[in-house]
C-alpha cells in the first residue's frame, strides 16, 4: 500500500470515531454510555377510579378501555407484536392483582372466505399469547401457540392460561377419508395449550376434538369445558389429571361434524355455581342448557333447549339468576330466555346504528350488562365497533361507547385500576 493511501484510510478512520471531544485522533478516548439501549418511552396508563371495561380490538390491534361510573372512554390504545402486520388480538382475560391482561393474537389470514364463519379460523400463521402489563402495555411474557387462536380463559386460581384454537381449515381441507379415532387422534382436531400464567410456559397441549372455540372453567378449578364447533359436541377436561384426560359429548341428536353441521356450538356459558351450562349455537341457531355432573359428566337433554332463530353467541346469566341474555347474528337482536321454562320472554332486534355484529354479553363488576357490538369489519370497509350498557330486564340500551375495531371480547379491571 502506497504513503499517500495508508494515510488516507487513517484520516477516514479519524474522522469515523471523531466526536465533539477536543482530544487528536492519536488520543482518542471514547466515553461510556450509561443509558438504556432502548428505552422504553410508553406512557403508564392512569386507571379511572371506578371500575373500567377493556375490550379486545381485533381489527385495530389496540384494546378500547372504558370507565364503567360514567361510561366515558379513557383511550384506545394500541398495542400488538408486528408494526407493519394486523396482529389480531382475539379475546382478553384479566388478572388485576398481577396487573396483567392477557391476549391471543390470532393473526387473520388473507381475504378469502372458508366454510360458514368467513375468515374466523382459516389462517395458516401460528398465533401468539402474550401478557401485557395493564401499567404500560408492556409485554410481560409470550408463548407461542397454534394457528387461529380462539378463546383465552385465565382459570379461577389464576395459575393457568389456557388457549382454544378455531382451527377450521384442518376440517375443511381435509382429504384423507373419515380418521379411525380408535386407532389415535383425528388429524383433523383443534389444539388446547394450558400455559402457565406467570411465565407463559406451555405445560401441556391437548386435541380434544374439532374446531375448538369457546370455553369457561368450573369455580373450583378442576373441569374445562369447551365447544366443540367442528362435530356438534362439547369437550371436558380434568385440568387436575397429569395428562389432562378429556371426553366428549354430543350436544344432541343427529350431532354431525363439518361441514354437515346440525348445531355448531360456538361459546358456553356457565351457571355461578358451575353446575349447569348453556352452548351458543350457530348452525342450530339455539340455545342448548347441560348439567355438570361431580365426575364431569354432561348430561344434555334434547327439551332442555330453545330456538332463538339465529346465530347464537356468548350470553350471560341475568342478575337474578333466572334468564339467559343472548346476543344474537343474523338477524342482530337480544334475546331474554327464561331458564326455568327454556322458552323466550322477550326479543329485542338491534338497529345498524346502535349495534352491529353482537358478539358477547357480559356482567360487570358493578352490575352492568354490557354487550360488545362487532361493527363493521369487511376488507373493503371496518368502522369502530361499540360497547353498550343494555337493561336486563328489557334488553334496553340505556349508553353506547365506540370502541376500535372488530371488538370480540369484553374483561374488567376493579376500581383504581385493581390497586
Amino acid at each position: 500500500m502506497s504513503t499517500a493511501r495508508a494515510t488516507n484510510t487513517l484520516l477516514i478512520v479519524c474522522a469515523t470515531i471523531a466526536t465533539s471531544t477536543t482530544l487528536s485522533c492519536g488520543q482518542r478516548v471514547l466515553e461510556p454510555y450509561d443509558g438504556q439501549a432502548f428505552p422504553d418511552r410508553r406512557p403508564r396508563i392512569t386507571w379511572p377510579a371506578s371500575a373500567s371495561a377493556v375490550t379486545s380490538d381485533n381489527g385495530s390491534d389496540t384494546i378500547t378501555v372504558v370507565a364503567l361510573g360514567d361510561m366515558t372512554r379513557v383511550g384506545v390504545l394500541p398495542i400488538g407484536l408486528d408494526p407493519l402486520a394486523n396482529d389480531g388480538p382475539h379475546h382478553i382475560a384479566i388478572d388485576a392483582t398481577r396487573r396483567l391482561f392477557y391476549t391471543a393474537y390470532a393473526y387473520p389470514p388473507p381475504e378469502l372466505s372458508v366454510g360458514p364463519h368467513g375468515n374466523h379460523g382459516a389462517s395458516n400463521q401460528l398465533g401468539v399469547v402474550v401478557a401485557h402489563s395493564l401499567d404500560d402495555l408492556r409485554v410481560v411474557a409470550r408463548a407461542d401457540v397454534e394457528s387461529n387462536p380462539g378463546d383465552i380463559l385465565l382459570t379461577p386460581d389464576r395459575s393457568k392460561i389456557i388457549v382454544t384454537h378455531f382451527e377450521l381449515t384442518r376440517v375443511l381441507r381435509w382429504d384423507g377419508g373419515v380418521p379411525d379415532r380408535d386407532g389415535g387422534a383425528d388429524p383433523r382436531s383443534s389444539a388446547i395449550t394450558v400455559h402457565d400464567a406467570m411465565t407463559l410456559r406451555r405445560i401441556n397441549t391437548i386435541r380434544p376434538c374439532l374446531a375448538a372455540h369457546g370455553g369457561a372453567v368450573t369455580p373450583d378449578n378442576r373441569w374445562l369445558i369447551v365447544a366443540c364447533n367442528g362435530e356438534d359436541a362439547v369437550s371436558v377436561t380434568d385440568l387436575t389429571s397429569e395428562s389432562l384426560s378429556t371426553r366428549l359429548f354430543r350436544v344432541g341428536p343427529g350431532a354431525g361434524v363439518l361441514p354437515d353441521l346440525r348445531y355448531g356450538p360456538y361459546s358456553i356459558t356457565l351457571s355461578t355455581d358451575g353446575t349447569v351450562g348453556y352452548t351458543g349455537d350457530l348452525e342450530g341457531r339455539d340455545v342448548r342448557e347441560f348439567r355438570i355432573n361431580a365426575d364431569g359428566s354432561l348430561q344434555f337433554d334434547n327439551a332442555r333447549s330453545v330456538r332463538v332463530n339465529a346465530a347464537a353467541f356468548f350470553a350471560a346469566i341475568g342478575p337474578a339468576g333466572d334468564t339467559l341474555i343472548v346476543p344474537t347474528q343474523n338477524p342482530d337482536q337480544l334475546v331474554l330466555v327464561d331458564r326455568a321454562a327454556m322458552s323466550i320472554r322477550r326479543t329485542r332486534s338491534l338497529p345498524a346504528a346502535e349495534c352491529r355484529l353482537p358478539h358477547q354479553v357480559s356482567r360487570a363488576p358493578d352490575g352492568k350488562y354490557l354487550l360488545v357490538c362487532e361493527g363493521v369489519h369487511t376488507a373493503t370497509r371496518r368502522e369502530p365497533g361499540a360497547l353498550l350498557v343494555i337493561d336486563p330486564d328489557t334488553l334496553e340500551t340505556r349508553s353506547r361507547v365506540e370502541t376500535g375495531v372488530y371488538p370480540d371480547a369484553v374483561a374488567f379491571v376493579p376500581a383504581q385500576g385493581g390497586r
